[in-house]
């Protein structure tokens, strides 16, 4: 139902690049070219500027891209409800997650959730929190889940739940029996952290501070499975929600022990949406099969 117009001046804006654009969308450079001219004749303005390394939105470019996405999302709502009509369930519903949520939850809501609606298909995009909030206040995203985002007017939280911050080690670590733990005592250990900007390290970062400690991770990384294996393969501990390790919990290859400082028990998850959008059918509805998992996994 989206004009071609649209459609390309939207892969080319996100992109920042008409021949990026043209491989993401499988047709020709010329193709969105002649589109974009087209569509600047007709207003009589630039949408873009070209440069050496690609393209870049005009004010005006900003202004109809606004008008780009809102179009898209009128026209998801408008199929999603004819096909309601109709005794269909399909649709499309696109979802930005941070990696801790795509570990377990998120996939095992995917699968439980098309037992019923097997015609509805899903596109998952594993990103950090600031992506993940500009996909959903880009229409990118219909549901985004997030760790402790900053959020901008457009974008609201659905649902708010605490996941405290945990001590992950193997399961036969000395500590690992522990009820629960100071950071300090922790950090007798080797560590990995997550990369220096992101929700968990700036809560390590902040209470480490608040102890007089020096942070000297041995590791760094933004894969919530790589931190997981450094925990479960050697001597040394990570700092993630439960959440992260719910594998290696269940197979009883990881320990989880309870942080005692007091900013450990404060972090939470968020799901969110653009304020004022209607979501399609499919996505309102995985929505709320979503929001009881998250709900059901913060109990455990």
């Amino acid at each position: 139902m989206l004009h071609n117009s649209l459609r390309y001046i939207l892969a080319v804006s996100q992109a920042g690049s008409i021949r990026v654009a043209a491989s993401m969308l499988n047709v020709a450079q010329s193709a969105i070219s002649r589109q974009i001219l087209n569509v600047e004749a007709d207003l009589g303005v630039s949408l873009f500027e070209r440069h050496a390394r690609g393209v870049s939105l005009t004010p005006a470019g900003e202004v109809f891209l606004r008008f780009a996405r809102d179009t898209r999302g009128l026209s998801e709502r408008v199929r999603s409800e004819i096909d309601a009509l109709s005794g269909f369930r399909r649709g499309m519903v696109r979802i930005w997650a941070i990696d801790s949520v795509s570990q377990d939850v998120l996939p095992r809501a995917i699968i439980s959730f098309r037992v019923d609606n097997p015609d509805i298909r899903f596109e998952v995009t594993v990103a950090s929190t600031e992506e993940v909030v500009a996909a959903v206040q880009d229409v990118r995203a219909d549901i985004g889940i997030a760790f402790q985002p900053q959020l901008p007017a457009t974008v609201r939280a659905s649902l708010r739940l605490r996941f405290a911050v945990h001590a992950l080690m193997s399961a036969d670590h000395p500590l690992a029996k522990a009820d629960s733990l100071s950071l300090t005592e922790a950090l007798e250990y080797p560590i990995a952290l997550t990369p220096a900007g992101s929700g968990s390290r700036i809560l390590i970062e902040a209470t480490a501070l608040a102890a007089g400690v020096v942070l000297m991770p041995k590791f760094e990384s933004n894969s919530i499975q790589m931190l997981s294996n450094f925990a479960q393969n050697t001597s040394g501990i990570t700092f993630l929600s439960r959440l992260c390790a719910a594998s290696g919990l269940k197979s009883r290859q990881l320990a989880a022990v309870r942080l005692r400082d007091r900013l450990m028990s404060v972090a939470r998850i968020e799901m969110l949406l653009l304020r004022d959008r209607t979501l399609p059918a499919a996505a309102a509805q995985f929505h709320e099969h979503m929001a009881r998992a998250l709900r059901l996994a913060s109990k455990q």
